[in-house]
């Protein structure tokens, strides 16, 4: 499943997709209703000239559980891009003592998410308190060079962080 931004009209049928895009309808926690949209394949990705992907965290027929824990690593103003990989890399290393398998995905962005495989079921709730005390670690390691923190131009270190959003449709938050 995936988060896209290719055609408003969908939630109101108007919309022409490929067989292989489907609708989702899902209750939003602050009430109401919203659609979602999932792929079987990237047939369906490339008939709507999707260039940005955002997937999403659980699978279609179990969205209130999260298949994965993505911690978003985003360079304060001014950080080197080595610095990035740094903290990617060590927080790979803790992610790996945590057994968690992990790999990097460079969203296009300034950062870089490590995404991992959860290997227990758990809610996004539960993710999102996993994923921000395994990047609490990295910044009690080296307070001086990491932060979790919703705005990181305020320091110039690395920040570990997500903005709030929907944990079924976007990253879990740090």
């Amino acid at each position: 499943m995936a988060t896209l931004h290719r055609a408003p009209s969908i939630t109101r049928g108007h919309c022409l997709r490929p067989a292989s895009v489907h609708q989702l309808r899902v209750q939003k926690r602050e009430g109401g209703e919203g659609v979602r949209v999932w792929i079987d394949g990237l047939d369906g990705l490339l008939t709507m000239e999707a260039v940005e992907l955002h997937p999403w965290n659980a699978k279609v027929d179990d969205i209130e559980h999260a298949d994965r824990v993505v911690l978003d690593l985003d360079p304060g103003e001014g950080v080197p891009w080595d610095q990035v990989i740094e903290a990617a890399l060590s927080l790979r290393d803790i992610l790996e003592a945590a057994g968690l398998e992990s790999w990097p995905k460079v969203t296009g962005g300034k950062g870089i998410h490590l995404m991992a495989p959860l290997t227990t079921r758990m809610t996004h709730d539960r993710a999102r308190q996993l994923a921000r005390s395994l990047a609490q670690c990295l910044v009690d390691a080296e307070p001086e060079r990491y932060l979790l923190s919703a705005d990181p131009v305020a320091i110039p270190r690395s920040a570990l962080f997500r903005r709030e959003h929907d944990p079924v449709s976007r990253s879990p938050i740090l």
